[in-house]
């Protein structure tokens, strides 16, 4: 059985370190149709506009920047980004661009530079299954200096059926055909010890112990570990450890976050309020605490579709 987690590891990071660099269209879509449609829920942008611009602009997440700084939207430093950053040949020689984490940080920072820049006020004015005005919207705002960006969006949409996503309805949780088969059989295997963690031993024959945050248990993320690999690893379903943690995408994980393998609770009876550090997200918080997302924006409605502001209280129980 050990020897199988391996090889299955192993097939996992091939496959992923070759989706990172060269895509299909059909991958690209299966990979990041699940990050639009949430990012769709959350901030009203069609999710179709969202990967017709993923794809338009990375290629297919095969471009420089796309490759080396995460960067899907093209999307330049500008005089308030105080993140990482890339120089790269664009209009002019060696531009700044932004630099992420993770391609699921750069469809967030889409969402946020389109919802809070007045210049793109108007198109939330548009239904979500216009996208053709959406995509004339874009170019008529600025976000690209290409004469046949409206037309080239459309194009995408059309061309791989893009505007169903903006139904809302979600595609499977996979990289592709290959990892979902791989994935699947771990699920069942998982079911039949009822998504316990399992006992599972180190190299030193020590059990592998996991820490308690909130009365709930969890695992740190290792280098180069989602979702998928952390449930091989701790015997939890996949799409039970996407629920306890408040994630839609199993790449949205980075090194040291706090994985919860059981619900999160409503509350932390240990502090009443957390205030907000630089650039936390409501995300950041709930897993900080262990405390649902849901709960956190019943006490906190005013964050529901915006990021909470630098010093302010976020309320962690009644």
């Amino acid at each position: 059985m050990k020897y199988i987690i391996i090889v299955v590891i192993i097939i996992l990071n091939t496959l992923n370190a070759s989706a990172q660099y060269k895509m299909s269209a059909q991958q690209y879509i299966n990979t990041y149709s699940p990050v639009a449609i949430e990012e769709m829920k959350h901030y009203k942008i069609p999710a179709s506009i969202t990967l017709a611009q993923g794809i338009l602009e990375s290629g297919y997440g095969g471009g420089r920047l796309a490759v080396k700084a995460n960067n899907h939207f093209g999307i330049k430093c500008g005089s308030k980004w105080t993140g990482a950053r890339i120089y790269h040949n664009d209009d002019e020689r060696g531009e700044c661009f932004r630099k992420y984490r993770s391609a699921e940080k750069s469809y967030r920072d889409h969402s946020l530079f389109l919802k809070h820049n007045q210049r793109y006020s108007k198109l939330f004015h548009l239904k979500l299954n216009d996208y053709e005005g959406w995509a004339h919207g874009l170019k008529k705002a600025g976000y690209a200096t290409n004469p046949k960006y409206a037309p080239l969006l459309i194009e995408l949409i059309e061309k791989y059926d893009l505007h169903k996503f903006d139904s809302g309805k979600k595609s499977k949780y996979y990289n592709g055909a290959a990892i979902a088969g791989i994935v699947g059989i771990i699920n069942a295997a998982n079911k039949k010890n009822k998504n316990k963690p399992e006992n599972i031993t180190t190299a030193n024959n020590q059990p592998q112990t996991y820490q308690t945050n909130n009365g709930v248990e969890y695992t740190v993320a290792k280098s180069n570990e989602n979702i998928e690999t952390i449930s091989i690893r701790t015997g939890v379903d996949t799409k039970k450890l996407l629920k306890y943690n408040d994630l839609y995408s199993i790449n949205l994980v980075n090194v040291g976050d706090k994985i919860y393998l059981h619900k999160k609770k409503k509350s932390n009876g240990k502090t009443r309020y957390h205030e907000v550090t630089k650039n936390q997200t409501i995300h950041d918080i709930a897993q900080e605490y262990g405390i649902t997302i849901k709960a956190m924006l019943k006490r906190n409605p005013d964050y529901q579709y915006k990021q909470p502001i630098t010093g302010t209280h976020i309320y962690l129980n009644k």
